[in-house]
């Protein structure tokens, strides 16, 4: 059974492209359709079964062959009958020697090619689709995507993982890393402002970018503040939104290490949520912005996210060297300035500790409560020092509610 497993699925990939090019060509004209996408897939995985490779070479001969075959008789009847250009593709060929290929690795990498050849019909299916945001996508828009494609391949292949200073305090994949993330914050941003509009998008943004950072979520949405105070509103939605993400990403966190302490401090994890979730939705049936939508420039301010990136780090450099001037033994300090920028990394060091008896549940629990409050306050001088008008008052006014409840628990519970 498990020889046939192979044939099965290139026999499935063959038919599923197969139809979506008889479907799409002309049937006067039709040299590849269904049943042809079927045999090259069979015969691909036919080919493979052999320990000989001439015989995998006869066959990839022969295959291109009769696509080559395929294109040259389309060109023929393209010149006597005046097709559209369009029709003179060479999509069914591409897809005709991708399937050929895809049959021949069905044997040896089937997970590689079940994920391929759905994909390739899909690319195929979205025809139109594809066509038509080719055609409303703007130059700055494209260049903006492939620069943060190559910021992403640079500091994930080219940085070094390691600090490089003599005081070991500033390590340049980390910083290429906050680069990237402002980056597609602020990305992310304008194309969700295109697609579902100011406020709804206001609400997503912030809550991807919490999963990542929501300190630098709100780094630039104080930013975007400064430059247009009328936008307070939804830039406040998209801070108590990426809040709220940063706290639901240290549920989990800790939770797959240490279920205890998350339990330890369920009443401060389910009194933030709460309280964020009540001004999340005060502020979306009462907060709006005024004057008209703000008009993006550019989907991407690279000197303005690089401005960012350096004021994050130098902070950061600045808390690394208080930390070391106090030693680790002071774990609530450490907590505390930790969670100034970063929730879930000191979270999963003391669910780590817990399990090992490295420290008690009850200091992890203390520790993790001002780590929460440390995260209120970054917020808090971030929306006093770099924001404005009422952006500044509310978030300050917000965190300030969070860290009083905050407060209140640890001393109740």
């Amino acid at each position: 059974m498990n020889e046939l497993r192979p044939y099965v699925l290139s026999l499935a990939i063959g038919l599923l492209v197969g139809i979506e090019r008889q479907r799409a060509q002309d049937e006067d004209r039709l040299a590849l359709g269904v049943r042809s996408f079927a045999l090259l897939a069979l015969l691909g995985t036919w080919a493979s079964s052999f320990e000989a490779a001439w015989v995998g070479i006869v066959a990839s001969v022969f295959a291109f062959a009769l696509i080559a075959l395929s294109y040259l008789s389309d060109l023929r009847e393209g010149g006597r009958h005046k097709v559209e250009h369009e029709t003179l593709s060479m999509t069914t060929e591409i897809a005709a020697g991708l399937v050929f290929l895809l049959g021949l690795g069905a044997r040896s990498n089937p997970e590689m090619v079940s994920i391929l050849g759905p994909l390739v019909a899909f690319l195929l299916f979205a025809r139109t689709w594809l066509h038509g945001f080719t055609k409303k996508i703007k130059g700055n828009e494209l260049q903006a995507a492939l620069l943060l494609i190559l910021i992403g391949v640079g500091v994930g292949h080219l940085l070094p993982d390691r600090t490089v200073d003599p005081w070991g305090l500033w390590n340049p994949k980390k910083f290429g890393i906050l680069i990237f993330v402002l980056g597609i914050v602020e990305f992310t941003g304008y194309v969700a402002n295109l697609v579902f509009g100011e406020r709804r998008s206001s609400l997503l943004v912030g809550f991807l970018g919490g999963l990542v950072s929501s300190t630098a979520v709100t780094l630039s949405s104080a930013q975007e503040v400064r430059r247009d105070p009328k936008s307070w509103s939804r830039n406040l939605l998209r801070v108590l939104a990426a809040q709220a993400a940063s706290i639901l990403a240290l549920v989990v966190v800790v939770g797959l290490v240490s279920w205890p302490l998350v339990e330890a401090v369920a009443p401060w994890l389910v009194a933030t949520i709460g309280l964020l979730g009540l001004g999340i939705a005060l502020l979306w049936k009462f907060g709006r912005d005024g004057g008209s939508p703000v008009e993006f420039r550019s989907p991407l301010n690279v000197r303005g996210v690089l401005r960012l990136a350096i004021v994050f780090t130098v902070i950061l450099i600045g808390v690394g060297l208080i930390q070391r001037r106090f030693g680790d033994q002071a774990s609530e300090l450490v907590a505390f300035l930790t969670g100034l920028f970063e929730l879930q990394g000191i979270g999963l060091a003391f669910a780590s500790m817990v399990p090992q008896g490295e420290i008690s549940l009850e200091t992890a629990r203390t520790s993790l409560s001002i780590a929460m409050m440390g995260s209120f306050v970054s917020k808090a001088g971030i929306g006093f020092s770099v924001g404005a008008g009422r952006f500044a008052v509310l978030l300050c006014a917000s965190m300030l509610t969070l860290i009083l409840a905050q407060a209140a628990l640890l001393i109740l519970v």
